[in-house]
């Protein structure tokens, strides 16, 4: 079965497949299939190969799927995940550098990058990775990142050129590789979706790690590091991504909601503050305030269909839903 996931190229199979896998590794992973993760570790490892692309994804998919089941699994039940990290990070993070680069806009390097950052997300969101004993259990021992925090920044550097990489115009002619046309279209685009996991893991690492006074105790160095040394250098790219819509240029809505809550975190924080503080006429003014204001669909939609006006205004995320998707967001 996964050789047949790394080889399936159409969307809606692969993903049913990709569900399958998940669901069976919630039941045998790892001590009744030890021999998943060298598998598609093995597949990974052939990204250089052009021919090999279809399969690189599919493999970052299954990785994923895998990842995933420990995402909200307490320290002491992360013990595989910690293995996956440890034996998968050194073969992804090389990869993430070379397919956020300014020059690949190839929407097969935008899917694998996007999986890359969600198998990032899965694997830090609550915890940040650590070692394991010989039997499988979580060890005491610090992970390398709380040991030496700056262990992380080619992470965050990866982040910070996913924000801030430039799209191609419709009117650059780099077929297939440019922007749709439509809004609705540019949305679900892979590159945008790409750009959507990093601002929600910076927000996240913020939210987290952001103010040391609020850290638990053995994190505290660590956000200590985070507040001093990332937060205000990821600044920058959420600030530049926020200006594209003040310039004349796209960006999506999911991605102007992240970068303003990460505004919202930086506000508190004073290192952050301070930064930001020259720049709040143009965060109310160019940022804010058009974010608020109604705009010529809105006044369309409370003449035509008041009611979908009232819904959406009581539910700041409602464009994010759909009812027709399986738990109603498209986020993903």
């Amino acid at each position: 079965m996964v050789d047949c996931l790394l080889n399936e190229p159409e969307k809606s199979v692969r993903d049913l497949m990709a569900e399958t896998l998940h669901c069976i590794a919630v039941h045998d992973f790892p001590d009744k299939w030890p021999q998943l993760i060298p598998y598609l570790l093995e597949a990974i490892s052939k990204s250089n190969d052009p021919s090999q692309a279809l399969r690189v994804h599919n493999a970052l998919l299954a990785l994923r799927k895998v990842c995933k089941r420990y995402e909200y699994k307490s320290r002491e039940a992360r013990g595989p995940l910690n293995e996956i990290v440890m034996n998968s990070f050194p073969l992804l993070l090389p990869l993430a550098q070379r397919l956020s680069g300014p020059s690949e806009h190839s929407l097969e390097a935008a899917m694998m990058l996007k999986q890359i950052l969600k198998i990032f997300w899965s694997s830090t969101q609550f915890f940040l990775p650590t070692g394991n004993n010989t039997d499988g259990t979580v060890s005491p021992t610090p992970s390398p990142a709380l040991a030496n925090p700056s262990a992380m920044e080619p992470w965050f550097e990866v982040l910070k050129l996913v924000l801030v990489k430039p799209l191609p115009e419709a009117s650059t002619g780099l077929e297939p590789a440019n922007q749709p046309t439509s809004k609705e279209d540019r949305e679900a685009w892979p590159w945008w979706k790409v750009k959507k996991w990093a601002a929600q893991i910076m927000t996240r690492l913020f939210s987290r790690y952001g103010n040391p006074e609020y850290a638990e105790s053995e994190v505290k160095d660590f956000a200590k590091y985070f507040s001093q040394n990332v937060a205000s250098s990821f600044l920058g790219p959420v600030c530049e991504t926020l200006n594209l819509r003040p310039s004349g240029q796209f960006c999506t809505d999911r991605v102007v909601h992240l970068c303003l809550n990460f505004v919202d975190l930086a506000v508190e924080l004073a290192a952050t503050y301070k930064l930001l503080k020259p720049h709040m006429d143009f965060l109310l003014y160019k940022v804010c305030f058009p974010a608020m204001c109604l705009s010529a669909k809105d006044i369309e939609e409370f003449e035509n269909d008041p009611h979908e006006f009232v819904r959406r205004q009581n539910c700041p995320l409602a464009d994010f839903y759909d009812p027709r998707m399986s738990g109603g967001c498209k986020c993903e």
